[in-house]
Formats: structure tokens, C-alpha cells, sequence
């Protein structure tokens, strides 16, 4: 089996990101993806640094794409159409590429310079969200955790399948649920910046 012409990192991850969609991120082995692109093992040793180097890049990737869909999602929106805009946007990321999101909540964001980075772009695209809300530097970062929590939450027990069936006899369909958790949510922010801004409210 000869090495595939135009082989490089990039190609390498993006297969993988496939890769771990179409079978989950637990079934990805070097093995499988060398054989999906039709090359030796080995050579994927030049391009990546073995399965764990190769999972850090899954994240970064994982981590650019949502940022990117954060900032295509946000255009031509602000204050809470945007808000809503990235909710959504991350949970539709999750949803279509599962073994990509997976691989991002599975490593350690401090031990890794380039994933901090990306991370670092993504909460950027968050901040410039909540630029409409004036709102202070400790503020902020309660509202973007809130953020993530809420999207990764709900997509977690969504992709587990936890909300398949039927509950409490009724089918009902996760979107509406969703749909209610960001407004409420919104409700939430809402008041709480109405109550921090009354006068002799620390």
C-alpha cells in the first residue's frame, strides 16, 4: 500500500473528524483511519502525534468549526436574536458532527497552547455578542459559562439519546424543548441585569 499523495496533517484530521461522526470517537483508531485513506499506519506518524496527538487536533478543529458557526450564525443579529443565534448554532454542531464535539469535551484545555487559542477565538465571538449589554468583565464571564453550559447540557442528553421515546405519554419534539430552555434562559439574564443595576445593589 503506497502513501497517498497530498497526505498532511489537515487531511489526516478531517478524515478522523469523519471518521469519528460516522462510527464515534471510541472507535477511532489509527488503524481504521489508515485504512480509510488508504494508507500504512506509519505514515501517519509524520503528520500527527499517535491517537492522543490526534484527539488534541480533533478538539482544535472541533473548537474552530463551532467558532466559526458562532460568527455565521451571529451576522446580521445582535442582543438576543444573536444570542439565540449561537445557542442554536452549537447545538445544530453537536447534533451534526458528534464524534467531532465529543473529542472536544474530552481533553484537558489547560495542558494544550493551540487549543487555548482556538478557545480563546471562540469566547471572542461570544464577547462580541454581548457587546450590546454593556455589561462588566465578571458579568460576562458568568454569561458565557452559562452559555456553554446550557448548549452542551441539553446536546449531551439529546445525543445520549435521553430524550427519544415518549414522555409522560406525549411525543414531543427536543426543538420545542430547546427552544423554551434558551428563552427562559434570556428571561433569566433579563431580570438578573435588571436587579444588579437597581441602585444599592452591589
Amino acid at each position: 500500500m503506497t502513501t497517498r499523495p497530498g497526505l498532511n496533517a489537515t487531511v489526516i484530521v478531517s478524515a478522523a473528524a469523519d471518521l469519528a461522526d460516522d462510527k464515534g470517537l471510541d472507535q477511532l483508531t489509527l488503524a481504521s483511519l489508515a485504512a480509510n485513506l488508504g494508507v500504512r499506519t506509519p505514515s501517519l506518524y509524520n503528520h500527527i502525534g499517535g491517537l492522543p496527538g490526534l484527539k488534541k487536533e480533533l478538539a482544535v478543529h472541533a473548537v474552530k468549526e463551532l467558532t466559526a458557526e458562532f460568527g455565521q450564525a451571529a451576522i446580521g443579529k445582535s442582543a438576543d436574536d444573536a444570542v439565540r443565534a449561537i445557542l442554536f448554532a452549537y447545538r445544530d454542531m453537536a447534533k451534526e458532527r458528534p464524534g467531532l464535539y465529543d473529542a472536544a469535551i474530552r481533553v484537558n484545555y489547560t495542558e494544550d497552547e493551540k487549543l487555548q487559542a482556538a478557545t480563546r477565538d471562540l469566547i471572542e465571538v461570544i464577547l462580541k455578542v454581548l457587546v450590546p449589554y454593556n455589561l462588566d468583565e465578571d458579568t460576562e464571564i458568568h454569561v458565557i459559562r452559562a452559555i456553554r453550559s446550557i448548549a452542551h447540557g441539553f446536546v449531551s442528553l439529546e445525543v445520549a439519546g435521553l430524550f427519544k421515546g415518549r414522555l409522560l405519554g406525549r411525543p414531543l419534539d427536543p426543538s420545542e424543548s430547546y427552544r423554551l430552555l434558551v428563552e427562559a434562559f434570556l428571561r433569566g439574564f433579563h431580570s438578573m441585569r435588571n436587579i444588579s443595576s437597581e441602585p444599592g445593589i452591589d
